[in-house]
């Protein structure tokens, strides 16, 4: 059996008391940006940052936008030609 020190996977070093986001984050660079331990580079970790923090924002913006409409909430736009 393989020990996850001795594993190329990010997500086999995932601690049981790890956050949410940490998981999110070692899952991105695995399964979206297709990367390893021996095969990640500095701009694979700040995508996967980007995309791990994004999917958060995503979330947070579909559950304020479904607010609004629940709501029937007033809208401001601006338009600014500076």
């Amino acid at each position: 059996m393989i020990r996850p020190e001795n594993s190329i996977f990010f997500t086999d070093m995932v601690a049981p008391d790890s956050t949410s986001f940490e998981r999110d984050f070692l899952k991105a660079l695995e399964y979206l940006q297709v990367k390893d331990r021996k095969t990640v580079r500095p701009i694979d970790v700040y995508m996967a940052l980007a995309t791990s923090i994004r999917h958060k924002m995503i979330k947070r913006w579909l559950r304020t936008q479904d607010e609004y409409r629940k709501n029937d909430a007033k809208r401001v736009y601006y338009l600014s030609m500076e």
